[in-house]
Protein backbone atom coordinates (compact mmCIF):
# COMPACT_ATOMS: atom_id res chain seq x y z
CA UNK A 1 0.00 0.00 0.00
CA UNK A 2 1.48 3.29 -1.06
CA UNK A 3 1.03 6.62 0.51
CA UNK A 4 -1.07 7.97 -2.33
CA UNK A 5 -4.51 9.30 -1.34
CA UNK A 6 -7.53 7.12 -1.92
CA UNK A 7 -10.23 8.62 -4.12
CA UNK A 8 -13.86 7.51 -3.73
CA UNK A 9 -16.14 8.06 -6.69
CA UNK A 10 -19.98 8.06 -6.37
CA UNK A 11 -23.23 9.61 -7.68
CA UNK A 12 -25.67 11.74 -5.67
CA UNK A 13 -29.33 10.62 -6.13
CA UNK A 14 -32.36 12.93 -5.59
CA UNK A 15 -34.98 10.81 -3.73
CA UNK A 16 -37.53 13.63 -3.25
CA UNK A 17 -39.95 12.28 -5.93
CA UNK A 18 -39.70 8.73 -4.57
CA UNK A 19 -40.46 9.92 -1.07
CA UNK A 20 -43.53 11.82 -2.37
CA UNK A 21 -44.84 8.68 -4.06
CA UNK A 22 -44.41 6.75 -0.81
CA UNK A 23 -46.34 9.46 1.04
CA UNK A 24 -49.11 9.39 -1.55
CA UNK A 25 -49.35 5.59 -1.32
CA UNK A 26 -49.42 5.78 2.46
CA UNK A 27 -52.17 8.41 2.33
CA UNK A 28 -54.28 6.28 -0.04
CA UNK A 29 -53.85 3.22 2.19
CA UNK A 30 -54.85 5.32 5.19
CA UNK A 31 -57.95 6.57 3.37
CA UNK A 32 -58.90 3.00 2.45
CA UNK A 33 -58.35 1.91 6.04
CA UNK A 34 -60.51 4.74 7.38
CA UNK A 35 -63.23 4.04 4.82
CA UNK A 36 -63.15 0.37 5.71
CA UNK A 37 -63.44 1.10 9.41
CA UNK A 38 -66.43 3.30 8.69
CA UNK A 39 -68.07 0.28 7.08
CA UNK A 40 -68.03 1.64 3.51
CA UNK A 41 -65.55 -0.64 1.75
CA UNK A 42 -63.50 -3.76 2.46
CA UNK A 43 -60.82 -5.78 0.67
CA UNK A 44 -60.19 -9.49 0.52
CA UNK A 45 -58.00 -12.11 -1.12
CA UNK A 46 -59.25 -15.67 -1.44
CA UNK A 47 -57.05 -18.71 -1.96
CA UNK A 48 -58.98 -21.34 -3.90
CA UNK A 49 -56.89 -24.26 -2.61
CA UNK A 50 -56.97 -23.41 1.10
CA UNK A 51 -60.52 -21.98 1.06
CA UNK A 52 -59.23 -19.09 3.22
CA UNK A 53 -59.96 -15.38 2.89
CA UNK A 54 -57.46 -12.74 3.94
CA UNK A 55 -59.56 -9.71 4.86
CA UNK A 56 -59.05 -6.03 5.66
CA UNK A 57 -60.35 -4.08 8.66
CA UNK A 58 -63.09 -2.62 6.47
CA UNK A 59 -64.19 -6.08 5.38
CA UNK A 60 -64.44 -7.21 8.99
CA UNK A 61 -66.39 -4.07 9.92
CA UNK A 62 -68.85 -4.48 7.04
CA UNK A 63 -69.52 -8.14 7.86
CA UNK A 64 -69.80 -7.56 11.60
CA UNK A 65 -66.71 -9.67 12.42
CA UNK A 66 -64.66 -9.08 15.58
CA UNK A 67 -62.17 -6.23 15.35
CA UNK A 68 -58.71 -7.43 14.39
CA UNK A 69 -59.94 -10.42 12.34
CA UNK A 70 -57.52 -10.96 9.47
CA UNK A 71 -58.56 -14.34 8.10
CA UNK A 72 -61.72 -16.42 7.87
CA UNK A 73 -62.70 -19.66 6.20
CA UNK A 74 -65.00 -19.45 3.22
CA UNK A 75 -67.47 -21.74 5.01
CA UNK A 76 -67.65 -19.18 7.84
CA UNK A 77 -68.33 -16.44 5.30
CA UNK A 78 -71.09 -18.50 3.66
CA UNK A 79 -72.71 -19.22 7.03
CA UNK A 80 -73.42 -15.53 7.54
CA UNK A 81 -75.16 -15.14 4.19
CA UNK A 82 -78.87 -15.24 3.54
CA UNK A 83 -79.52 -18.90 2.52
CA UNK A 84 -81.08 -17.92 -0.81
CA UNK A 85 -78.10 -15.71 -1.65
CA UNK A 86 -75.57 -18.33 -0.56
CA UNK A 87 -77.02 -20.87 -2.96
CA UNK A 88 -77.11 -18.32 -5.80
CA UNK A 89 -73.50 -17.23 -5.16
CA UNK A 90 -72.25 -20.81 -5.26
CA UNK A 91 -73.81 -21.22 -8.70
CA UNK A 92 -72.39 -17.89 -9.98
CA UNK A 93 -68.90 -18.71 -8.67
CA UNK A 94 -68.85 -22.16 -10.26
CA UNK A 95 -70.03 -20.72 -13.57
CA UNK A 96 -67.35 -18.00 -13.47
CA UNK A 97 -64.59 -20.57 -12.82
CA UNK A 98 -65.90 -22.89 -15.53
CA UNK A 99 -66.04 -20.11 -18.15
CA UNK A 100 -62.62 -18.72 -17.13
CA UNK A 101 -64.10 -15.31 -16.36
CA UNK A 102 -61.67 -12.62 -15.31
CA UNK A 103 -64.14 -10.50 -13.38
CA UNK A 104 -67.58 -10.82 -11.87
CA UNK A 105 -69.89 -8.74 -9.66
CA UNK A 106 -72.70 -9.87 -7.39
CA UNK A 107 -74.90 -8.66 -4.55
CA UNK A 108 -75.78 -10.59 -1.42
CA UNK A 109 -77.27 -10.19 2.03
CA UNK A 110 -75.53 -10.96 5.29
CA UNK A 111 -77.17 -11.53 8.66
CA UNK A 112 -75.11 -10.12 11.51
CA UNK A 113 -75.10 -11.68 14.98
CA UNK A 114 -77.50 -8.92 16.10
CA UNK A 115 -79.99 -10.12 13.47
CA UNK A 116 -79.46 -7.02 11.32
CA UNK A 117 -79.57 -7.65 7.57
CA UNK A 118 -77.08 -5.74 5.38
CA UNK A 119 -76.71 -5.66 1.60
CA UNK A 120 -73.17 -6.14 0.21
CA UNK A 121 -71.88 -5.63 -3.31
CA UNK A 122 -68.88 -7.81 -4.25
CA UNK A 123 -66.52 -7.01 -7.11
CA UNK A 124 -63.91 -9.71 -7.85
CA UNK A 125 -60.98 -10.45 -10.17
CA UNK A 126 -59.97 -14.09 -10.74
CA UNK A 127 -56.43 -15.25 -11.57
CA UNK A 128 -55.67 -18.66 -13.12
CA UNK A 129 -52.57 -20.86 -13.14
CA UNK A 130 -50.84 -22.32 -16.19
CA UNK A 131 -53.42 -25.08 -16.42
CA UNK A 132 -56.20 -22.43 -16.52
CA UNK A 133 -57.34 -23.47 -13.11
CA UNK A 134 -58.76 -20.80 -10.76
CA UNK A 135 -56.07 -20.04 -8.21
CA UNK A 136 -56.81 -16.77 -6.47
CA UNK A 137 -59.67 -14.28 -6.21
CA UNK A 138 -59.16 -10.72 -5.02
CA UNK A 139 -61.70 -7.98 -4.75
CA UNK A 140 -63.60 -5.46 -2.73
CA UNK A 141 -66.90 -5.47 -0.86
CA UNK A 142 -69.09 -2.39 -0.51
CA UNK A 143 -71.93 -1.95 1.95
CA UNK A 144 -74.91 -0.87 -0.21
CA UNK A 145 -77.65 -1.27 2.41
CA UNK A 146 -78.71 2.39 2.30
CA UNK A 147 -78.85 2.30 -1.49
CA UNK A 148 -80.96 -0.87 -1.43
CA UNK A 149 -83.30 0.61 1.15
CA UNK A 150 -83.69 3.69 -1.00
CA UNK A 151 -84.38 1.50 -4.04
CA UNK A 152 -87.00 -0.50 -2.15
CA UNK A 153 -88.61 2.68 -0.86
CA UNK A 154 -88.63 4.11 -4.37
CA UNK A 155 -90.12 0.93 -5.80
CA UNK A 156 -92.81 0.94 -3.10
CA UNK A 157 -93.52 4.60 -3.77
CA UNK A 158 -93.70 4.01 -7.51
CA UNK A 159 -95.96 0.98 -7.02
CA UNK A 160 -98.22 2.98 -4.70
CA UNK A 161 -98.28 5.89 -7.14
CA UNK A 162 -99.02 3.54 -10.04
CA UNK A 163 -101.84 1.98 -8.02
CA UNK A 164 -103.32 5.39 -7.26
CA UNK A 165 -103.10 6.39 -10.91
CA UNK A 166 -104.75 3.14 -12.00
CA UNK A 167 -107.77 3.43 -9.69
CA UNK A 168 -108.14 7.21 -9.75
CA UNK A 169 -111.56 8.24 -11.04
CA UNK A 170 -110.17 11.55 -12.30
CA UNK A 171 -107.90 12.01 -15.29
CA UNK A 172 -104.29 12.78 -14.25
CA UNK A 173 -101.91 14.29 -16.81
CA UNK A 174 -98.36 15.62 -16.37
CA UNK A 175 -96.58 17.92 -18.83
CA UNK A 176 -92.97 19.10 -18.98
CA UNK A 177 -91.62 22.58 -19.65
CA UNK A 178 -92.29 22.16 -23.38
CA UNK A 179 -95.97 21.41 -22.72
CA UNK A 180 -95.40 17.78 -23.75
CA UNK A 181 -97.33 15.01 -22.00
CA UNK A 182 -95.21 12.78 -19.75
CA UNK A 183 -97.97 11.02 -17.77
CA UNK A 184 -101.44 9.90 -18.89
CA UNK A 185 -103.41 7.60 -16.58
CA UNK A 186 -106.23 5.13 -17.30
CA UNK A 187 -108.97 7.63 -16.41
CA UNK A 188 -107.45 10.10 -18.88
CA UNK A 189 -107.62 7.43 -21.59
CA UNK A 190 -111.32 6.91 -20.88
CA UNK A 191 -112.04 10.64 -20.66
CA UNK A 192 -110.34 11.73 -23.88
CA UNK A 193 -110.49 8.56 -25.96
CA UNK A 194 -106.73 8.37 -26.59
CA UNK A 195 -104.44 5.54 -25.51
CA UNK A 196 -101.42 6.33 -23.37
CA UNK A 197 -99.08 5.41 -26.20
CA UNK A 198 -100.78 7.90 -28.52
CA UNK A 199 -100.20 10.88 -26.23
CA UNK A 200 -96.96 10.39 -24.31
CA UNK A 201 -94.56 12.96 -25.78
CA UNK A 202 -97.35 14.78 -27.62
CA UNK A 203 -98.36 18.41 -26.94
CA UNK A 204 -101.12 19.12 -24.45
CA UNK A 205 -102.82 21.16 -27.20
CA UNK A 206 -104.36 17.96 -28.58
CA UNK A 207 -106.75 17.91 -25.62
CA UNK A 208 -107.85 21.55 -25.92
CA UNK A 209 -110.11 23.15 -28.56
CA UNK A 210 -108.11 25.19 -31.05
CA UNK A 211 -109.58 28.55 -30.06
CA UNK A 212 -108.45 28.12 -26.43
CA UNK A 213 -104.91 26.81 -26.98
CA UNK A 214 -103.02 30.13 -26.88
CA UNK A 215 -104.85 31.24 -23.73
CA UNK A 216 -104.17 27.86 -22.12
CA UNK A 217 -100.43 28.10 -22.82
CA UNK A 218 -100.32 31.58 -21.31
CA UNK A 219 -102.18 30.32 -18.26
CA UNK A 220 -99.66 27.49 -17.73
CA UNK A 221 -96.73 29.86 -18.13
CA UNK A 222 -98.18 32.33 -15.62
CA UNK A 223 -98.77 29.49 -13.19
CA UNK A 224 -95.17 28.24 -13.50
CA UNK A 225 -93.75 31.72 -12.92
CA UNK A 226 -96.09 32.36 -9.97
CA UNK A 227 -96.05 31.12 -6.38
CA UNK A 228 -95.79 27.39 -5.78
CA UNK A 229 -99.41 26.90 -4.76
CA UNK A 230 -101.80 24.33 -6.31
CA UNK A 231 -104.68 25.99 -8.12
CA UNK A 232 -108.14 25.11 -9.36
CA UNK A 233 -108.20 26.40 -12.92
CA UNK A 234 -111.99 26.20 -13.14
CA UNK A 235 -112.27 28.60 -10.19
CA UNK A 236 -111.36 31.34 -12.66
CA UNK A 237 -113.21 30.12 -15.73
CA UNK A 238 -114.70 27.02 -17.27
CA UNK A 239 -112.03 24.84 -18.82
CA UNK A 240 -113.01 23.18 -22.13
CA UNK A 241 -111.74 19.74 -23.16
CA UNK A 242 -111.52 18.06 -26.56
CA UNK A 243 -112.01 14.33 -27.04
CA UNK A 244 -110.34 12.32 -29.80
CA UNK A 245 -113.73 12.18 -31.53
CA UNK A 246 -113.76 15.98 -31.77
CA UNK A 247 -116.44 16.40 -29.11
CA UNK A 248 -115.98 19.34 -26.74
CA UNK A 249 -117.00 19.00 -23.10
CA UNK A 250 -116.65 21.00 -19.87
CA UNK A 251 -114.03 19.93 -17.34
CA UNK A 252 -112.95 20.94 -13.87
CA UNK A 253 -109.17 21.15 -13.54
CA UNK A 254 -106.72 21.46 -10.63
CA UNK A 255 -103.04 22.07 -11.35
CA UNK A 256 -99.83 21.76 -9.32
CA UNK A 257 -96.13 22.00 -10.17
CA UNK A 258 -92.80 20.60 -9.00
CA UNK A 259 -89.22 21.35 -10.07
CA UNK A 260 -87.22 18.28 -11.14
CA UNK A 261 -83.64 18.69 -12.30
CA UNK A 262 -84.10 22.39 -12.91
CA UNK A 263 -87.24 21.88 -15.02
CA UNK A 264 -90.82 22.52 -13.96
CA UNK A 265 -93.29 19.66 -14.34
CA UNK A 266 -96.99 20.45 -14.08
CA UNK A 267 -99.62 17.88 -13.13
CA UNK A 268 -103.27 18.48 -13.94
CA UNK A 269 -106.21 16.59 -12.43
CA UNK A 270 -109.26 16.72 -14.70
CA UNK A 271 -112.90 15.81 -14.08
CA UNK A 272 -115.71 15.66 -16.63
CA UNK A 273 -118.47 17.94 -15.31
CA UNK A 274 -120.91 17.42 -18.20
CA UNK A 275 -123.46 15.73 -15.92
CA UNK A 276 -123.04 18.41 -13.30
CA UNK A 277 -123.64 21.14 -15.88
CA UNK A 278 -126.75 19.35 -17.10
CA UNK A 279 -127.94 18.97 -13.51
CA UNK A 280 -127.37 22.68 -12.91
CA UNK A 281 -129.35 23.51 -16.03
CA UNK A 282 -132.15 21.19 -14.93
CA UNK A 283 -132.13 22.84 -11.54
CA UNK A 284 -132.37 26.31 -13.08
CA UNK A 285 -135.28 25.13 -15.22
CA UNK A 286 -136.94 23.54 -12.20
CA UNK A 287 -136.55 26.68 -10.12
CA UNK A 288 -138.01 28.78 -12.93
CA UNK A 289 -140.91 26.35 -13.25
CA UNK A 290 -141.41 26.34 -9.48
CA UNK A 291 -141.42 30.12 -9.42
CA UNK A 292 -144.00 30.15 -12.21
CA UNK A 293 -146.20 27.60 -10.45
CA UNK A 294 -146.01 29.38 -7.11
CA UNK A 295 -147.06 32.62 -8.75
CA UNK A 296 -149.95 30.83 -10.49
CA UNK A 297 -150.96 29.15 -7.24
CA UNK A 298 -150.95 32.48 -5.39
CA UNK A 299 -152.97 34.08 -8.16
CA UNK A 300 -155.46 31.20 -8.02
CA UNK A 301 -155.72 31.49 -4.22
CA UNK A 302 -156.34 35.20 -4.54
CA UNK A 303 -159.07 34.61 -7.13
CA UNK A 304 -160.71 31.87 -5.03
CA UNK A 305 -160.73 34.08 -1.95
CA UNK A 306 -162.22 36.98 -3.90
CA UNK A 307 -164.97 34.93 -5.51
CA UNK A 308 -165.78 33.08 -2.31
CA UNK A 309 -166.15 36.36 -0.44
CA UNK A 310 -168.55 37.71 -3.10
CA UNK A 311 -170.74 34.59 -2.96
CA UNK A 312 -170.78 34.14 0.82
CA UNK A 313 -173.54 35.64 2.96
CA UNK A 314 -171.78 35.05 6.26
CA UNK A 315 -168.33 34.59 7.69
CA UNK A 316 -169.13 30.99 8.51
CA UNK A 317 -170.27 30.25 4.96
CA UNK A 318 -167.18 32.01 3.62
CA UNK A 319 -164.87 29.89 5.80
CA UNK A 320 -166.57 26.62 4.88
CA UNK A 321 -166.55 27.34 1.14
CA UNK A 322 -162.97 28.57 1.20
CA UNK A 323 -161.81 25.50 3.13
CA UNK A 324 -163.52 23.15 0.66
CA UNK A 325 -161.98 24.91 -2.33
CA UNK A 326 -158.52 24.80 -0.80
CA UNK A 327 -158.92 21.05 -0.15
CA UNK A 328 -159.80 20.63 -3.81
CA UNK A 329 -156.72 22.57 -4.84
CA UNK A 330 -154.56 20.43 -2.53
CA UNK A 331 -155.98 17.23 -3.99
CA UNK A 332 -155.23 18.43 -7.50
CA UNK A 333 -151.70 19.35 -6.43
CA UNK A 334 -151.18 15.83 -5.06
CA UNK A 335 -152.28 14.32 -8.38
CA UNK A 336 -149.95 16.58 -10.35
CA UNK A 337 -147.05 15.91 -7.99
CA UNK A 338 -147.48 12.13 -8.20
CA UNK A 339 -147.28 12.45 -11.98
CA UNK A 340 -144.12 14.63 -11.73
CA UNK A 341 -146.14 17.57 -13.11
CA UNK A 342 -146.32 15.94 -16.53
CA UNK A 343 -150.11 16.23 -16.57
CA UNK A 344 -153.25 14.92 -14.93
CA UNK A 345 -155.92 12.48 -16.14
CA UNK A 346 -159.35 14.08 -16.54
CA UNK A 347 -161.10 10.87 -15.46
CA UNK A 348 -159.17 10.93 -12.17
CA UNK A 349 -160.15 14.53 -11.54
CA UNK A 350 -163.83 13.74 -12.12
CA UNK A 351 -163.67 10.66 -9.89
CA UNK A 352 -162.03 12.53 -7.00
CA UNK A 353 -164.51 15.44 -7.06
CA UNK A 354 -167.57 13.16 -7.24
CA UNK A 355 -166.39 10.67 -4.59
CA UNK A 356 -167.95 12.48 -1.59
CA UNK A 357 -171.40 12.57 -3.24
CA UNK A 358 -171.56 9.65 -5.68
CA UNK A 359 -173.60 6.49 -5.16
CA UNK A 360 -173.98 3.51 -7.42
CA UNK A 361 -176.84 5.02 -9.43
CA UNK A 362 -176.57 8.81 -9.24
CA UNK A 363 -173.55 9.41 -11.57
CA UNK A 364 -172.70 8.45 -15.14
CA UNK A 365 -169.20 9.19 -16.50
CA UNK A 366 -168.07 8.68 -20.13
CA UNK A 367 -165.11 9.99 -22.08
CA UNK A 368 -161.76 9.07 -23.66
CA UNK A 369 -158.50 8.94 -21.76
CA UNK A 370 -157.30 12.55 -21.83
CA UNK A 371 -154.26 13.97 -20.05
CA UNK A 372 -154.55 17.66 -19.21
CA UNK A 373 -151.55 19.94 -18.89
CA UNK A 374 -150.81 21.04 -15.33
CA UNK A 375 -152.34 24.51 -15.61
CA UNK A 376 -155.41 23.24 -17.47
CA UNK A 377 -155.74 20.45 -14.89
CA UNK A 378 -155.73 22.92 -11.99
CA UNK A 379 -158.38 25.08 -13.67
CA UNK A 380 -160.53 22.08 -14.58
CA UNK A 381 -160.32 20.81 -11.01
CA UNK A 382 -161.74 24.09 -9.73
CA UNK A 383 -164.60 23.94 -12.24
CA UNK A 384 -165.41 20.34 -11.29
CA UNK A 385 -165.33 21.24 -7.61
CA UNK A 386 -167.81 24.06 -8.16
CA UNK A 387 -170.10 21.87 -10.28
CA UNK A 388 -170.01 18.96 -7.79
CA UNK A 389 -170.59 21.09 -4.67
CA UNK A 390 -173.31 23.10 -6.43
CA UNK A 391 -175.07 19.89 -7.53
CA UNK A 392 -174.75 18.46 -4.01
CA UNK A 393 -176.18 21.58 -2.37
CA UNK A 394 -178.73 22.80 -4.84
CA UNK A 395 -178.89 20.49 -7.85
CA UNK A 396 -179.42 16.87 -8.87
CA UNK A 397 -177.19 15.37 -6.20
CA UNK A 398 -179.26 17.06 -3.48
CA UNK A 399 -182.35 14.98 -4.37
CA UNK A 400 -182.80 11.26 -3.90
CA UNK A 401 -183.89 10.66 -7.51
CA UNK A 402 -181.39 12.98 -9.17
CA UNK A 403 -178.32 11.98 -11.09
CA UNK A 404 -175.46 13.61 -12.98
CA UNK A 405 -174.27 12.64 -16.47
CA UNK A 406 -170.72 13.70 -17.37
CA UNK A 407 -169.26 13.34 -20.87
CA UNK A 408 -166.25 14.77 -22.64
CA UNK A 409 -164.46 14.52 -25.94
CA UNK A 410 -161.42 15.94 -27.69
CA UNK A 411 -161.91 18.04 -30.81
CA UNK A 412 -159.01 18.76 -33.20
CA UNK A 413 -158.81 22.20 -34.81
CA UNK A 414 -158.41 21.63 -38.55
CA UNK A 415 -156.60 24.94 -39.08
CA UNK A 416 -154.19 24.58 -36.16
CA UNK A 417 -152.19 21.77 -34.61
CA UNK A 418 -153.94 22.24 -31.24
CA UNK A 419 -156.94 20.39 -29.85
CA UNK A 420 -159.71 21.36 -27.43
CA UNK A 421 -161.63 19.53 -24.76
CA UNK A 422 -165.42 19.68 -24.94
CA UNK A 423 -166.88 18.89 -21.54
CA UNK A 424 -170.59 18.28 -20.78
CA UNK A 425 -172.13 18.25 -17.29
CA UNK A 426 -175.80 17.33 -17.29
CA UNK A 427 -178.01 17.10 -14.21
CA UNK A 428 -181.18 15.01 -14.42
CA UNK A 429 -183.86 15.24 -11.76
CA UNK A 430 -183.79 17.44 -8.75
CA UNK A 431 -183.77 21.26 -8.71
CA UNK A 432 -182.12 23.24 -11.48
CA UNK A 433 -178.49 24.17 -10.79
CA UNK A 434 -177.25 27.63 -11.61
CA UNK A 435 -175.49 26.24 -14.69
CA UNK A 436 -178.74 24.72 -15.92
CA UNK A 437 -180.64 27.89 -15.08
CA UNK A 438 -178.18 29.92 -17.17
CA UNK A 439 -177.51 28.02 -20.45
CA UNK A 440 -175.55 31.00 -21.80
CA UNK A 441 -172.63 29.92 -19.61
CA UNK A 442 -172.20 26.86 -21.90
CA UNK A 443 -169.85 23.98 -21.40
CA UNK A 444 -166.31 24.91 -20.45
CA UNK A 445 -163.45 24.34 -22.96
CA UNK A 446 -159.80 23.74 -22.12
CA UNK A 447 -156.62 23.11 -24.08
CA UNK A 448 -155.45 19.52 -23.56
Amino acid sequence: MTGEPVRIFGNAVDITEHKQEELNLLERNLQLSLAGKAGLIGRYAYDVDTEKLQISEGYAAIHGLPEGTKEIARSEWLANLNPEDAERIQVLRSEAFRCRQREYTMEYRIVRSSGEVRWIELRSVISYDGRRRAQRVVGVTIDITERKQAEVALQASEAKFAGILAIAADAIISINGNHRITLFNDAAEQLFGYSRGELIGQPMDLLIPTRFRVAHRHHIERFISGPNVPRRMSAQREVPGLRKSGEEFPIEASISKVEIGGEWVCTVVLRDITERKLAEERQRTLLAELDHRVKNALATVGSVVSHTRQESKSVSAFADALSARFRSMATTHELLSSGHWQGIALAELVRRELTPYATRDNTEVNGPNILLKSEAGQAMAMVLHELATNAAKYGALSAGNGRVSIRWDQQVNEHHSSSHLVFEWQEIGGPLSRFQANPAMGPPQFAT
